[in-house]
């Protein structure tokens, strides 16, 4: 870990849009990855009932079909179940074909990464390949201090936008989601449906933030850029790249998904946060900031 930087590990399930998966991430199981629930069969699927029960995960059985992630940090797990040697993996551009049966349904590892952005791709070339999700490890604030969090809500008392976030006039609106659903499932939130849509916030005082929303069957691409309000900084060098797409698109609906990450901030500077909706619908719940203080 760089500069006695303190490891934090993130964990996202498959239903994070941060794992992006190709050629798309839910449809035909033969032709692309498909979603599904450990408790729940497509044919309890209805627009009244389409939040899956248990794990999720995606499933294909198309030769050539696979995901991609990035994290800055110094180690990586991910979880799943295929065949040794019917898939690859490239890590940081280094491919392997990883040929060892698979232990607690962890397809791939690797620790003890040189701190800094890494990029990790995995295919499947025969049969069958499952994706439960992915650990990466990061670094949170130097050695002596502790993780904290503060939780901003897009939406104060379930009606009204928090000023926190800027939006482009009429174009977003503030909405209770899944009325349609069990009550535990209604979600606050800030939406729009207009393409180019864009909304701000600006994030100091902070080492690390997560952005989240729901995914659900209407949803489509959205871009995430973050700029430093001064010119370049050494954080610069770890934050996501701003052309890349995201998508939270499932036919099985899910609340609180983590819809971006960026660490690596340096907490004396301020970083605006453009978010640009491409289609479809967007959502966004909340935004959890992170800093590191002395113990």
């Amino acid at each position: 870990m760089s500069s006695g930087l303190v490891p934090y590990n993130f964990t996202f399930t498959d239903q994070s849009p941060i794992i992006r998966f190709y050629p798309y991430r839910d449809g035909p199981v033969d032709t692309q990855w498909n979603v599904s629930y450990s408790g729940s069969s497509f044919d309890d699927w209805s627009f009244d009932n389409n939040f899956g029960v248990g794990t999720s995960s995606h499933t294909t059985t198309f030769s050539g079909a696979y995901l991609i992630f990035e994290w800055t940090g110094t180690a990586v797990w991910l979880y799943g179940e295929a065949e040794p040697g019917t898939y690859s993996v490239s890590l940081d551009e280094a491919l392997m074909f990883p040929n060892e049966s698979t232990f607690n349904n962890v397809l791939f590892n690797q620790t003890d990464l040189q701190y800094g952005k890494h990029n990790l791709v995995f295919t499947i070339w025969e049969n069958e390949a499952t994706i439960y999700g992915a650990t990466v490890t990061t670094g949170m604030g130097e050695s002596g201090t502790v993780v904290q969090t503060k939780n901003i809500s897009a939406v104060i008392d379930s009606s009204e936008q928090n000023p926190f976030f800027i939006t482009d006039g009429d174009d977003w609106s503030t909405t209770v989601l899944y009325l349609n659903q069990s009550a535990a499932d209604h979600y606050a939130c800030i939406t729009t449906s207009v393409l180019y849509a864009g909304l701000t916030f600006y994030v100091n005082e902070s080492i690390a933030f997560e952005m989240y929303g729901s995914g659900d069957w209407t949803q489509g691409l959205y871009t995430v850029q973050v700029s430093p309000e001064l010119p370049e900084t050494d954080a610069q060098a770890y934050l996501p790249g701003p052309s890349i797409q995201y998508s939270p698109r499932s036919h099985w609906s899910d609340l609180d998904v983590p819809k971006f990450l960026a660490t690596g901030l340096d907490r004396n500077h301020t970083y605006r946060v453009d978010v640009t909706n491409l289609g479809a619908n967007f959502n966004l719940g909340s935004v959890v900031l992170y800093d590191a203080v002395p113990r």
